[in-house]
C-alpha cells in the first residue's frame, strides 16, 4: 500500500497488495486493487492476467473466459503464451477433458523451449504420465513414459533450476514405483548441495509425503504433508494430506482438509485445481453420504459433476456414479 502512495508505482505493487488483501480474506478489496491496476497501466498484461487468476480463485469461469479472450491477441512473447497455454491446460483437466489438456501442455512446451528452457522432453513425459496415473489409473503406462523420457534426456543434465525432480519423485510414487522415487530424491538431495534453494525444504517435505503416501506409511505421510504447506503455497499438498488422513481411516480429519483446501482464497491455485478439485469435491459427496449428511454430499456431487458434464468418455463412469448416488439421496428425501 505504502509503495502504491508513494510511487513511482508499478504493476507488481498492485499485484503484492492483492495477493496480501486475499490472504487476510478481503476479496472484495483484492478485486478492486486489481481494477486499479488494470485502470493504471492499461496497455500491461500483467494487470488483466492478475484478474483472470482472480476470476478462477472465485470459480467465475465464464467471466475468466470472456477476460482471456480480450487478452490473448496481446500476447506475443513465446514465454508468455506457455503460461498461458498451461492455463489453458489446467483449465481443461478441471473439466475432465485430459487429451485436449495433454496437446495444450506440449504447446505450452514447445514455447517454452523457443524462449531457451530445456527439459521439453522431461516436462512433456512428466505431465502425460501424471495424467495417466491419477485420472485413468494407468499406471504401467506412466512408468513407461517415465522411463523412457528418462533415457532419452537424463534429468542429471539438466540445471537445478529447471530439472522437474519433484515432479518425477511424486509421480514415480503414484505410479507404484516408490524406488525409483527413492533413487531419484537422493540424487536431488546430492544435487541440491552445490544449487540450494529456499524452496528446498518444502520440495524435500512433499517429496518424502508422496512416497510415504503411496507405500502406506500414512502417519509419516501426514507429517511430511503439512510441513510442505507451512512455506509456499498454502493449499498445493492439501488434497494428498487429505487423502492420508482418507486412507487412515480418518474420515473427519479428512474432510476439514478436503474442505480447507476448497475453500482457502489463494491466487495461484490453476494447477492445483485442476488436478484435484474434481475428485475432492466427489470424495468429499461420499464422506458425507456415508456420515448421512445428505445436503452436503449433495452439493458437492453437483459441483463435481457441473465440473465433469462434458469430461472424456473414459471419465464418464465416474459422473454417472455421482448422478446415481444423487439420485439415491434424493429419493430418500422425498420419503
Amino acid at each position: 500500500m505504502r509503495a502504491i502512495k508513494v510511487g513511482p508505482v508499478a504493476p507488481v505493487h498492485y499485484e503484492n497488495l492483492a495477493r496480501s488483501q486475499i490472504s487476510l480474506g478481503k476479496l472484495d478489496s483484492a478485486e478492486a486493487t486489481l481494477d486499479r491496476c488494470t485502470q493504471q497501466f492499461p496497455r500491461n498484461v500483467q494487470c488483466p492476467g492478475f484478474r483472470i487468476l482472480f476470476e478462477w480463485m472465485r470459480g467465475r469461469y465464464d467471466s475468466m473466459g470472456v477476460q482471456m479472450a480480450r487478452l490473448d491477441s496481446r500476447l506475443t512473447e513465446p514465454s508468455i503464451r506457455s503460461q498461458v497455454a498451461l492455463f489453458r491446460a489446467d483449465y481443461a483437466r478441471l473439466r475432465g477433458r485430459i487429451r485436449e489438456a495433454d496437446q495444450l501442455t506440449a504447446r505450452a512446451n514447445e514455447l517454452a523451449t523457443q524462449s531457451g528452457a530445456r527439459g521439453e522432453i522431461l516436462w512433456r513425459a512428466l505431465n502425460d504420465a501424471l495424467d495417466a496415473a491419477w485420472f485413468f489409473g494407468d499406471s504401467a503406462r506412466a512408468l513407461r513414459l517415465l522411463d523412457d523420457a528418462l533415457a532419452r534426456e537424463p534429468i542429471s543434465r539438466i540445471s537445478m533450476t529447471e530439472a522437474p525432480y519433484v515432479g518425477f519423485v511424486d509421480a514415480y510414487a503414484l505410479a507404484g514405483r516408490p524406488d525409483r522415487a527413492r533413487a531419484l530424491l537422493a540424487e536431488w538431495e546430492t544435487r541440491r548441495q552445490t544449487a540450494p534453494s529456499i524452496r528446498d525444504s518444502t520440495r524435500a517435505h512433499e517429496m518424502r509425503g508422496f512416497i510415504a503416501l503411496f507405500t502406506a506409511q500414512y502417519a509419516q505421510a501426514q507429517t511430511e504433508l503439512r510441513a510442505a504447506d507451512q512455506i509456499g503455497c498454502r493449499i498445493c499438498n492439501a488434497p494428498m494430506l487429505a487423502r492420508a488422513y482418507d486412507l487412515d481411516g480418518k474420515p473427519d480429519s479428512a474432510i476439514v482438509v478436503y474442505e480447507r483446501f476448497l475453500s482457502t482464497p489463494y491466487l495461484d491455485r490453476t494447477q492445483v485445481d485442476g488436478a484435484f478439485v474434481p475428485a475432492v469435491h466427489k470424495r468429499l459427496g461420499e464422506l458425507y453420504e456415508a456420515r448421512g449428511q445428505r445436503d452436503k454430499a449433495l452439493a458437492h456431487y453437483r459441483a463435481f459433476i457441473e465440473l465433469w458434464k462434458d469430461a472424456d468418455p473414459e471419465l464418464q463412469p465416474k459422473v454417472t456414479d455421482a448422478r446415481q448416488r444423487m439420485a439415491l439421496l434424493t429419493k430418500g428425501r422425498d420419503r
